[in-house]
């Protein structure tokens, strides 16, 4: 047999009670600290009841955070006990921490009905509320109590009804009063640094950007690597038309997190805004190691690289981009544009009779020898060097055998320099195709 002090019971009942939270990092229903006594039922020769065992081992598991254990627990007592108010606002913080925000809502509900001014069970029905996203019944229960504290003065829940009112204001869109709750808040935790960078965001969204910089400032001097601040900043700056400050903070973030592509994005709008195309296509380079298949990064690099006067380098984006596009015919007049001026460089070696091996070497820039090649001959023929043009056109004759048009006006260059033999000779040596020689 076993006896239930009933005196015991209703003093442990009446007690202040905290709520857990939504974030469930601290046992704020401490067991053994006076807020909950730990034994409160006594019982005849030492047994304790098996219900009695169920609690203790669902307090212990809360007490480990065990949660999704202690909750099994907490149900298996309710089907014994389900008249007893404190087992149930147990279950109820074990369920908040579990963010089962509808079951939990369903039994605080009996609890309220029993005591509907309880200040705890008032502070749970707002973090309910706020869990499961509806700020405005949120707002309604958390004014209140936050109205309460300014009456009676702060307490320990302070900290925590001022956190949840300010996230429901906010999730209302609110954000326009919140300046002066975040204030408040700040004097009651000066040293949270998440609540700092928390008030500053705020103030970014009330338009307020040289309030938001003396903030960051701050935190940038408490820790220099936490890149979040420090795009904060770089957006900041750059909302203000200060360029430099902002590529500054942007080099800051490439420095602890090097594929960022916002800071890419902005370096790269940057050193175009410089006129400093070298820099520029460094950004943009990065940004296709991120995103290698983006077609607008990969026409820029083309163009970029023929700012910078290396067309060669400029056709090897050009490749890629019309093996994906085929057709583009804005590509295609931009790899022409880099064919010729390749080819212009290039037409140095027609000088020194490196045509052939070119060929060759051509494998490493280009795909599309020949076009190189034809670029070469469209410029040597509004030059009017048919000697030049004639190498050139042997090249391409003997790599392109088939090409009808070039054979043909390769042999009519001959004929007119009395060289006709040679395109024989090659005919002789390559029995791939007859030359046809006009007449």
């Amino acid at each position: 047999m076993y006896i239930f002090l009933s005196a015991t019971l209703l003093l442990m009942l009446s007690m202040p009670l905290s709520v857990l939270g939504v974030e469930c990092d601290q046992n704020v229903l401490d067991f053994g600290s006076g807020q909950v006594p730990y034994h409160f039922i006594t019982y005849q020769d030492d047994l304790a009841p098996e219900w009695k065992k169920i609690w203790d081992q669902a307090r212990s598991l809360y007490k480990q955070k065990k949660f999704e254990q202690a909750q099994v627990q907490y149900e298996l007592l309710l089907a014994r006990k389900e008249n007893v108010d404190q087992v149930r606002w147990e279950y109820v913080s074990t369920l908040i921490c579990l963010e089962q925000w509808q079951k939990a809502e369903t039994e605080l509900g009996m609890l309220i009905n029993h005591d509907p001014d309880r200040p705890e069970y008032q502070l749970a029905e707002a973090e309910i509320a706020l869990g499961s996203g509806d700020f405005s019944s949120a707002v309604e229960v958390y004014a209140p109590l936050y109205e309460q504290c300014l009456v009676s003065g702060f307490n320990d829940d302070t900290v925590q009804i001022l956190t949840g009112y300010i996230a429901a204001l906010e999730g209302l869109g609110r954000v326009e009063v919140l300046t002066p709750l975040m204030e408040q808040l700040i004097r009651l935790r000066p040293d949270d640094y998440e609540l700092q960078k928390r008030s500053a965001d705020i103030a970014i969204k009330n338009n307020q950007p040289q309030r938001a910089l003396v903030i960051l400032r701050t935190l940038v001097q408490r820790n220099q690597e936490d890149s979040e601040v420090l795009q904060s900043l770089a957006r900041i700056q750059m909302s203000l038309g200060n360029r430099i400050e902002a590529a500054l903070y942007w080099q800051q973030v490439l420095g602890l997190q090097g594929e960022c592509r916002e800071a890419h994005e902005q370096l790269i709008g940057y050193y175009h805004w410089l006129e400093n195309p070298a820099m520029e296509l460094k950004h943009v380079k990065s940004l296709l190691s991120i995103m290698p298949d983006d077609s607008n990064l990969l026409e820029r690099a083309g163009r970029l690289q023929l700012a910078l006067d290396r067309p060669d380098r400029a056709l090897e984006y050009y490749d890629i981009l019309l093996s994906r596009q085929p057709g583009n015919r804005v590509i295609e007049q931009l790899k022409q544009q880099a064919l010729r001026e390749f080819a212009g460089k290039l037409l140095i070696l027609v000088e020194n009779n490196g045509l052939s091996m070119l060929w060759q070497d051509l494998a490493q820039v280009t795909t599309d020898h020949a076009g190189v090649y034809l670029a070469m001959a469209d410029m040597l023929r509004e030059q009017g060097r048919p000697d030049k043009l004639i190498e050139v056109l042997l090249v391409i004759h003997h790599e392109i055998p088939g090409d009808a048009v070039i054979r043909n006006e390769l042999a009519a260059l001959l004929k007119e320099q009395g060289r006709a033999n040679i395109l024989a000779s090659s005919r002789d040596a390559d029995t791939r195709d007859p030359v046809i020689l006009p007449q």
